[in-house]
């Protein structure tokens, strides 16, 4: 697994990690365990951003889609397609 972007969750426990197999990870550092692992984009997932309140997930592929993704469930709740190009960067507004 080649990592691509690793960032930290708003609450200091957990670690996100995006690689180019298509897939991002959240770890639980204090349990020393992989919590999740998602799939859905098509190609490498570059990026990976927080919501402030430690609920949801973002994620920006090289196929050009971004998602947004429930922590608690897991699942991805939006797609957000539309860019011409990669997505090589996420974020969250600090207010929500």
């Amino acid at each position: 697994m080649r990592v691509a972007r690793v960032m930290w969750h708003p609450s200091g426990r957990f670690l996100g990690t995006t690689c180019y197999d298509h897939s991002w990870r959240l770890w639980d550092l204090e349990a020393q365990e992989e919590i999740l692992h998602q799939e859905g984009h098509s190609k490498g997932v570059y990026d990976i951003a927080f919501h402030t309140d430690g609920s949801l997930a973002g994620t920006g592929g090289l196929d050009a889609f971004g998602r947004v993704w429930d922590l608690r469930t897991g699942r991805c709740i939006m797609f957000l397609e539309g860019h011409l190009k990669e997505i090589y960067g996420v974020n969250f507004s600090p207010n929500g």
